[in-house]
């Protein structure tokens, strides 16, 4: 697998989540119909997670262990995507479940449809969850097609960052994920509008979003 090109990179940002940690990688290494591989980024960690990511990068050869520098999730997205080769970039959370075939179905989107930038999928969220994140998550969920995205991007971010699969050429053709005074995935929705790609999100749960007290969303 080292030597041969994957479909999809995987890139997840992990910082003390060994809780989660195998829960979250197997759930991806576990997806069946795409070549793929793993970037697992130890943002800093305090507890064994690397060394949890370092033993299952010895047991498959798609595992990617990367360390970043602690400066939070948006320099440890770009270091990811520098050590991923896959033309299709896709996001995970160290402590989120990706439900059986979310890639392949985000592959097929994004195959189908030339113009478009990233594609989500619908969630279901994990863990205690107020009146407004269920009302966020039910909102974001009623957004499928691009025009519902476009409509809807100055209410709130339309998609849920660790549900996105992304085309390289959009994302790198915007520069990335990039440090701002703001939340690092609406700003690189913002940017992937106005360049004119199309956001969308496959019309099925197959991310569960876990929510949790002190969480940056």
């Amino acid at each position: 697998m080292k030597g041969e090109r994957p479909l999809v990179s995987v890139v997840m940002p992990y910082r003390d989540a060994s809780g989660t940690l195998d829960e979250a990688a197997a759930s991806i290494l576990s997806q069946e119909g795409v070549e793929l591989e793993l970037i697992a980024v130890d943002d800093g960690s305090r507890d064994d997670g690397a060394e949890r990511m370092r033993a299952l990068a010895g047991r498959d050869a798609r595992v990617v262990c990367v360390r970043g520098e602690g400066r939070g999730i948006a320099p440890a997205l770009t270091r990811g995507l520098e050590a991923s080769r896959g033309p299709v970039v896709a996001r995970m959370d160290a402590d989120d479940v990706a439900l059986p075939g979310r890639l392949a179905r985000q592959v097929e989107a994004l195959a189908g449809d030339a113009r478009l930038g990233a594609v989500g999928t619908r969630v279901e969220t994990l863990g205690p969850c107020g009146e407004g994140m269920r009302l966020y998550v039910a909102w974001q969920n009623a957004l499928v097609e691009p025009g519902d995205h476009a409509r809807e991007l100055f209410v709130e971010a339309p998609l849920c960052h660790p549900s996105v699969a992304l085309r390289r050429e959009a994302l790198e053709a915007v520069g990335g994920w990039r440090e701002a005074p703001w939340p690092e995935d609406y700003d690189l929705w913002f940017r992937l509008d106005a360049a004119g790609w199309h956001l969308a999100k496959v019309p099925e749960v197959l991310l569960l979003w876990r929510q949790r007290p002190g969480s940056l969303t």
